[in-house]
């Protein structure tokens, strides 16, 4: 019982926090008020959960992963194409960028010292597995050695989507500069800005409900 009522507690957060997430994405899209953009993020939650169940819920999560998964390659393929595919000279470049100069390719600025660093960055790498909405899946699949299955697949998708991340990430500020924090809330919207920048409206407009998608899944 007090194992269930952790995880549910831990979900619970996670879904308000997603909600706020859509309703800062959603209200700078769209320009609507924040409080009017999170209700109507939770109300489409219900209808497709209430109405579809598992499977209307896991077939938005397979849709969402696969155009997850595209979006992010054909990112970091454009941010790495922009340096001659050169990783050095993209961390580089962001680094003239940045208001610290080489101390944002150094521990300090979000962490005081490397193994915070690393902590962090493996805590995200593993420890979204354990997540609610993640840790759920793993009681779909038929027999133990299909959960040790899903259990890697999970974690090799999750991890190969977390570097490009990194690369598009970085790639936000070797590109477009200090412009991004400013013109995003504190670079919340980088990615889309980002988006914007190599494909104008139409890769922004993608990229935005890919995030969208996301949110709901």
């Amino acid at each position: 019982t007090a194992a269930a009522l952790g995880t549910l507690t831990v979900a619970a957060f996670y879904l308000i926090a997603q909600m706020v997430g859509a309703g800062v994405l959603i209200q700078a899209l769209v320009g609507i008020d924040f409080a009017l953009a999170v209700a109507a993020t939770g109300t489409f939650m219900l209808v497709y959960v209430i109405f579809g169940g598992m499977l209307a819920t896991t077939w938005v999560q397979i849709i969402k992963a696969g155009l997850l998964m595209a979006a992010g390659v054909v990112l970091t393929v454009l941010v790495l194409a922009e340096t001659g595919f050169s990783p050095v000279e993209l961390f580089n470049r962001a680094a003239d960028q940045h208001a610290e100069g080489s101390a944002f390719l150094a521990p300090g600025l979000q962490h005081p010292d490397a193994i915070n660093g690393i902590s962090f960055g493996l805590a995200f790498l593993l420890g979204t597995a354990g997540l609610p909405h993640i840790l759920i899946r793993f009681y779909t699949v038929p027999d133990a050695r299909a959960a040790r299955s899903s259990v890697w697949w999970a974690v090799l998708l999750i991890g190969a989507f977390y570097i490009m991340i990194m690369i598009v990430g970085v790639g936000a500020r070797a590109i477009l500069g200090a412009g991004a924090e400013e013109a995003s809330a504190g670079g919340n919207l980088a990615v889309p800005l980002l988006a914007e920048e190599f494909g104008g409206d139409l890769f922004l407009a993608v990229i935005s409900a890919v995030a969208f998608a996301t949110i709901l899944a």
